[in-house]
């Protein structure tokens, strides 16, 4: 039971998900390219503003964020109520999972200024697999800010482990509605395990002018042009 999201031949790596069963493997949507979750505030963003200003839009690292690694989008509705300690949904496969009476301080977990505190998880139904030397870093989407929730950050060694848990996540207060289909609950980026050290703190003034001379000496899109580069994920 696992789908492979990226088949082209010339790439290097690839990520599979492995399904809970093969009723998930069936109903439920499949992760797909983060960039496929995209918001449509950000797609309808201009470039620019009324003064000619550049927007977000145009900026390539805020992009990013939103096209690189995975997403796990909702495979139903989900309706909140009764100030979010009632939650039910419309699909046999459910979403996510309460404890009922206990709340994250019960569990020695702290609670947070704006969320309800009742321990709350989504159930996850497609885990990737990565190749060796690989692991996983699940976290909210990224600058998704609009969303009526928040998904706690994880890593995995998502190259030796791949079995479905829980996904822990916390509702902002005060919010009671629908939580739609393919809203995106939580992104996915593989990453190499490599040792990492602080080599130095400095500040090179020549390489600094460099930089700040190639930006200036394009009108717009001097980042993307001299330094940014493309990242693949299909």
């Amino acid at each position: 039971m696992k789908y492979i999201i990226r088949g082209l031949k010339n790439m290097k790596n690839l990520i599979s998900f492995t399904a809970r069963n093969s009723d998930v493997e069936a109903c439920v949507d499949r992760p797909v390219p983060a960039r496929e979750a995209m918001p449509d505030w950000f797609k309808n963003m201009p470039n620019t503003n009324i003064d000619g200003a550049r927007t977000a839009k145009a900026c390539m690292p805020f992009l990013d964020t939103f096209t690189s690694g995975y997403t796990q989008t909702l495979w139903c509705d989900i309706e909140v109520s009764d100030n979010g300690k009632k939650i039910e949904f419309d699909s046999p496969f459910r979403p996510f999972s309460t404890t009922e009476g206990i709340k994250w301080h019960d569990n020695l977990f702290p609670s947070f200024d704006g969320y309800y505190d009742t321990e709350t998880h989504w159930l996850t139904q497609w885990e990737p697999v990565t190749p060796k030397g690989y692991s996983t870093i699940f976290f909210h989407p990224l600058n998704r800010f609009d969303l009526p929730f928040v998904s706690l950050s994880g890593i995995m060694e998502t190259d030796k482990f791949n079995t479905p848990g829980t996904f822990p996540f916390l509702i902002k207060k005060g919010f009671e509605g629908i939580i739609p289909k393919h809203t995106p609950i939580y992104q996915m980026i593989p990453f190499k395990r490599e040792n990492w050290g602080i080599g130095e703190y400095s500040f090179n003034k020549i390489e600094r002018m460099k930089q700040t001379n190639n930006i200036r000496k394009e009108k717009i899109g001097g980042y993307k042009k001299h330094y940014w580069e493309k990242k693949i994920f299909e």
